[in-house]
């Protein structure tokens, strides 16, 4: 779990990564919190964007080029 290197931590974000985590825990997936910067998209697997909004989506493309295979 990364977060933008700009995001402050604030109580609504907090709420969202422990219910993540704990998601990833009773699905076994390792995941943790870390600070992101742009070309580590670059050189991810895969990319997801987590929000109490929209919920958990995928990002496909950062500045333009895809993100993963």
């Amino acid at each position: 779990m990364r977060r933008p290197a700009t995001t402050r931590p604030d109580r609504l974000r907090r709420i969202l990564l422990a219910g993540l985590l704990w998601l990833a825990a009773g699905l076994q997936v390792p995941a943790r919190e870390e600070v992101l910067h742009v070309p580590d998209l670059a050189a991810g697997d895969e990319a997801f964007v987590g929000s109490s909004v929209r919920e958990i989506l995928p990002v496909v493309r950062v500045d333009g080029a895809p993100v993963g295979d």
